[in-house]
């Protein structure tokens, strides 16, 4: 009995901490209803066209389309992402990420990104 509660609480840990399954909203790239499982211990070395899920109370998913210090053309004006989110923090993962949600695109700073997003599969239902 102890070893199953033990092995329960090893998989709460895991999932609470580790890793997560998360339902893809309507308003996000992937389809309706997929799963995806985020690595919460995957913050770090980003690349274009990762999937992430950011937020603090509302999660999106999203994929990374520019990284700071990359320049995007918006009409005729060009931007540079910014290299440090923020004048407080000077961490040396203080960056902001432009993330396609879907819907439009955002900038998100890196202390809002729960982890890297990997597709599951889909439900029907």
């Amino acid at each position: 009995m102890i070893s199953i509660l033990a092995a329960f609480l090893i998989v709460l840990a895991v999932r609470a901490f580790v890793f997560t399954v998360y339902k893809v909203p309507k308003t996000s790239l992937l389809k309706n209803g997929d799963r995806v499982i985020v690595n919460r211990l995957a913050r770090t070395d980003f690349k274009k066209n990762d999937f992430i899920v950011f937020g603090d109370s509302v999660k999106l998913l999203g994929r990374i389309e520019a990284l700071p210090g990359d320049t995007i053309i918006v009409g005729k004006d060009k931007f540079v992402i910014p290299t440090v989110c923020c004048r407080k923090c000077r961490c040396k993962y203080c960056h902001e990420y432009l993330i396609n949600i879907g819907s439009g695109k955002l900038l998100v700073p890196y202390h809002s990104i729960n982890g890297k997003a990997y597709r599951l599969f889909n439900l029907p239902f």
